[in-house]
């Protein structure tokens, strides 16, 4: 009988090593992602910016112009897209990007462009979309400000978008308290 148990302790012992060596190559060897430490928020766009394809507002008016399918991302707060947008542009602010963009950009291999005002959110936002198996995210780059100085015939006033609330019905005027 403690013959028995002593090689069913060994073969437990064996098992459990080759479980917790496996688990520990399984994590280490899987993170091919380069942590990096940034010194300013510049240094950490030129490097997004480096990663990442970007087009010209000129670039992408053409595109716009066009009849190409492609989807608008405006990565820009819900203020910010409430008052104007480009006409198309699905808003989902910058800091929902990851948590939402499955649910409004259902087509993972379509083209992808993504604006904000300037440039930065929209860098970042970018860069963190392959993550998620978006292979063809773009940058319009100068972003939205640019966009409307230069094509202001193409800007859409108070879209219409998910951060609009139904305004209530006014009160009435009858009934009881009224």
């Amino acid at each position: 009988m403690d013959k028995l148990k002593d090689i069913i302790m060994k073969r437990f012992s064996l098992i459990t090593s080759v479980i917790l060596i496996s688990i520990i190559v399984l994590f280490s060897g899987c993170s091919n992602k380069e942590l990096r430490v940034y010194e300013n928020e510049d240094e950490m766009l030129a490097d997004a910016k480096s990663k990442i394809k970007s087009i010209s507002i000129d670039e992408f008016k053409k595109i716009f112009d066009s009849e190409e399918k492609y989807y608008l991302i405006d990565v820009r707060e819900a203020v910010e897209y409430d008052t104007s947008c480009i006409p198309g542009a699905i808003n989902i602010p910058r800091g929902l990007l990851e948590f939402q963009i499955g649910n409004k950009v259902p087509e993972r291999r379509a083209n992808v462009y993504v604006y904000c005002d300037n440039g930065e959110r929209s860098t970042l936002a970018v860069s963190s979309l392959p993550e998620l198996k978006f292979s063809k995210a773009i940058l319009i780059e100068s972003g939205f400000n640019a966009w409307k100085e230069k094509y202001p015939e193409d800007i859409e006033l108070e879209p219409a978008g998910d951060a609009k609330e139904e305004s209530a019905p006014p009160p009435s005027s009858g009934g009881c308290g009224g």
